[in-house]
């Protein structure tokens, strides 16, 4: 049979841990700038919120003014087509009936 019996080693440091061995660091204040409080440097989407004013839209004299288009006139022709006829491929049982 097979002995399983488990030893454990126990082992003890003592470490000594010196103060002087460490630098007690220290940040500056932070400081806030005005470009930290400016809502525009971080909302992108504002400039695209922003409504836009347009004039509102006048008749002109040049618009009413049936001398400006007179050079459009264009000439209607009534279009004449052949009457259209019957061939026999159209009625053909041969064709249809595949």
């Amino acid at each position: 049979m097979v002995n399983n019996s488990i030893e454990s080693y126990s082992s003890s440091i003592e470490a000594d841990v010196y103060v002087s061995n460490f630098d007690v660091e220290t940040d500056e204040a932070l400081k806030v700038e005005d470009w930290m409080t400016d809502r525009a440097s971080f909302d992108v989407y504002s400039q695209y919120l922003q409504l836009e004013q347009e004039e509102a839209l006048k008749v002109e004299d040049w618009m009413i003014d049936d001398t400006t288009f007179d050079h459009w006139t264009f000439q209607f022709t009534e279009e004449t087509e052949s009457p259209l006829e019957l061939e026999d491929w159209m009625t053909s049982d041969k064709v249809w009936n595949r």
